[in-house]
């Protein structure tokens, strides 16, 4: 499945990446954003009950938002 604000993968097994995909927004959590976390992680439960014991939080960016967006 594709996301809009975030991609998601497993680098090894049991593990699940998930990688916030906002640079011009420095990562900020926006409705968008959390919407498309849920889904993925909802999807990634569906499909791997049992197999996926981690989930990584990951971004490609030196400087990172750790709160909010003020707009989208």
């Amino acid at each position: 499945m594709s996301y809009e604000n975030l991609t998601i993968d497993a680098p090894v097994e049991g593990v699940a990446r998930v990688t916030f995909n906002r640079p011009e927004r420095l990562n900020a959590l926006t409705h968008g954003l959390v919407s498309d976390l849920h889904d993925a992680l909802s999807a990634a439960e569906a499909d791997c009950i049992g197999l996926v014991s981690a989930v990584v939080p990951d971004d490609d960016l030196m400087d990172t938002c750790l709160g909010g967006a003020a707009k989208d």
